[in-house]
């Protein structure tokens, strides 16, 4: 009865489970090294596919942040905590558990940038009345052997601007409806039938809108602060007019020179509700 009473009123925890005072901080202070080194490591990583391999404004449209927020859920989030859950140094296994640990963050950073290459837009294609974002993952090896000669090559630094154009023959129109209704296969997957843009300019500028209809989505004062830049650099800003560009996972805006369809700028603006 002693016993009891002596074990239950012990408020001092038994060092020998590794989690006294003196632990817990040796505990917190590996977390916190594993957790500073995480961060600078997925830091440095989206940092670069952000920039160099997606290029902005095309991140936040290729779903760029979403494969990077799962590299740091796994590196930030649990590799330190689960560093601090088998720290002791009093473990035979220590080393081995740490390891685990570390291979388990190198592989989520491994998966993030294979998924990162897979999904950088390649080409950006003027399809009808909009730009649309082609990923590296949705290009066809046969589709990519059938392209014209200068798209045959993935771009590692941002989409190539291309167009798409419909065949004339009615055979072909109807198999490439058949095939974006049925497959989810759309003009722009068939590079066979990509054309040069410059060839495409006339029917830019007539599907580009003008700037004011982007006060209409967005906030007038975002829209005024976005445009900034462009219409200082431009020497006719009366002749910027935007066409929308379709991303799979956000939408964007490609300002234009309505004179020539050259693309001026690409903006995180919304182009439509």
């Amino acid at each position: 009865m002693t016993t009891i009473l002596q074990s239950s009123t012990d408020a001092t925890p038994d060092f020998r489970t590794g989690w006294t005072r003196t632990a817990l901080r040796a505990r917190a202070r590996a977390a916190g090294l594993s957790l500073a080194i995480s961060a600078a490591v997925v830091g440095t990583v989206a940092t670069a596919i952000a920039l160099f391999l997606h290029t902005m404004p095309f991140f936040w449209a290729s779903g760029g942040i979403s494969l990077i927020a799962i590299v740091a859920m796994v590196d930030i989030v649990l590799g330190p905590l689960l560093v601090f859950l088998v720290y002791d140094q009093r473990k035979k296994s220590l080393r081995r558990d740490l390891a685990v640990i570390i291979c388990i963050q190198l592989a989520a950073i491994a998966y993030g940038i294979h998924a990162s290459v897979l999904a950088r837009p390649v080409l950006m294609t003027f399809v009808v009345d909009r730009f649309e974002l082609v990923s590296a993952a949705e290009v066809d090896a046969e589709e990519l052997a059938k392209a014209p000669e200068q798209f045959r090559k993935l771009s590692w630094t941002g989409p190539v601007l291309a167009a798409a154009r419909m065949p004339d023959n009615k055979e072909e129109r109807e198999q490439i409806m058949f095939a974006s209704t049925s497959y989810g296969i759309d003009l722009r997957h068939l590079l066979r039938h990509y054309v040069d843009y410059g060839t495409q300019r006339d029917e830019v500028i007539a599907r580009a809108r003008p700037l004011t209809d982007l006060d209409r989505h967005n906030d007038p004062a975002k829209v005024a602060a976005a445009l900034a830049s462009i219409r200082a650099a431009s020497d006719h800003p009366d002749r910027l007019r935007y066409l929308p560009v379709q991303g799979p996972k956000e939408d964007l805006v490609a300002v234009i020179d309505s004179d020539d369809a050259t693309v001026l700028g690409t903006l995180r603006l919304k182009p439509w509700d």
